[in-house]
Order: C-alpha cells, then sequence, then structure tokens
C-alpha cells in the first residue's frame, strides 16, 4: 500500500474525532490507515459498493465497507480525493463516516447505538440514486490555483 503513495504526499483526512495530516507515505499507511483507523478490523471485510471517476486530472473513489471490528460488526464510508503523478497518489484527502453500529445480517450487541465515532446518518440506501442540486450561480468560481489544490 505504501507504494501507492508518493513517499511525500501531502494527506489530509477528517473522520467524526478528528482530523489528521501527514507528509510521508509510511506515515499515512503504517500510522493512520492501518496503524488507527483499521486497526483491529477482521478478516472478513466486505466491499459493499464502489464507484470512482475524475474531474479533470483530481481522481474521486466513494466506498462502503462491511467490517467486524474486535468481535463487532460495522459499516463505514469514505470518499477520497486524490491527484497522481508518476503512478503515485502525491495529493489526497479523505472523509470518513466513522464505524456505524451493526451491518445487515449481523446481529450485534451496540445495535441500534451509536459507537464513539458514530453520529446521526442516513442510511446508505437512501442516498444512492440521487443527484446533487447543482450551486446557485450568482457569482464566478473562484479561480483554482495553488491555494485551490
Amino acid at each position: 500500500m505504501v507504494r501507492l503513495l508518493d513517499p511525500h504526499v501531502e494527506f489530509r483526512a477528517l473522520t467524526p474525532g478528528r482530523d489528521w495530516r501527514a507528509e510521508d507515505a509510511t506515515t499515512v499507511v503504517q500510522g493512520i490507515i492501518l496503524g488507527t483507523w483499521f486497526d483491529g478490523v477482521d478478516e472478513d471485510m466486505t466491499v459493499v459498493s464502489l464507484a470512482g471517476g475524475s474531474v479533470g486530472e483530481r481522481h474521486a473513489v466513494d466506498y462502503e465497507l462491511n467490517l467486524t471490528r474486535r468481535g463487532e460488526p460495522y459499516r463505514l464510508a469514505q470518499h477520497a480525493c486524490f491527484d497522481v503523478s508518476g503512478g503515485r497518489i502525491t495529493w489526497m484527502r479523505v472523509l470518513c463516516s466513522g464505524y456505524q453500529p451493526g451491518h445487515p445480517g449481523h446481529a450485534s450487541k451496540n445495535a441500534g447505538r451509536q459507537g464513539k465515532e458514530a453520529g446521526p446518518a442516513a442510511p446508505a440506501e437512501s442516498l444512492r440514486g440521487r443527484r446533487p442540486r447543482p450551486a446557485p450561480r450568482s457569482r464566478p468560481a473562484p479561480s483554482p490555483g495553488p491555494a485551490g489544490r
């Protein structure tokens, strides 16, 4: 996984309880993704949905996972935007739903209550197929400069 990232990747992420920052691939993978976010996750992780695309040269991926962490079932959604140069991710932003208790087909001791990182969330099924509303066009969009990355 480290090889997918540029050694000096600019990484930022938001989870319900924290913002994350790193400037090197090893910290992103070993310290954040595997060392914190997915620490304690069992091997039964399942990709429920996966979608991707791009806007200009910026890429995006959305996915939902069913997984078991420390014996409890959860559902998780993440959205990532990233830039690629030389075959590696050089810039990445991630937004995470946090671990949402339970997932279809599994009973849970904590079903019906929200976990530490959980917040109010609409069921993913109710969001699928909805198109975002277009933004009002009352002002011109700011030009994407170095600060817009």
